[in-house]
């Protein structure tokens, strides 16, 4: 799926700014040791809270839902 460019944008700030550094390649990263990939119960537990918040028409706060809402 191609980014938009502020998507990209923020992305890059993101890794320059926010992510801490390591040599993982997953994009996000736990917030604490291990710095591993986030778990997809970790990615749902950051996803639900802001489906409401988004103002988008997601009838299920599952991050994979995100893939047919754009798809």
């Amino acid at each position: 799926m191609p980014l938009k460019d502020a998507s990209v944008g923020l992305l890059r700030r993101y890794l320059k700014e926010g992510r801490r550094p390591s040599r993982r390649r997953e994009l996000f990263l736990a917030t604490s040791t291990p710095y591993a990939s986030l778990s997809k119960s970790s990615l749902t537990q950051l996803f639900k809270p802001r489906v409401g918040k988004s103002g988008l028409p997601i009838a299920h706060d599952f991050p994979y839902t995100l893939r047919h809402f754009f798809g």
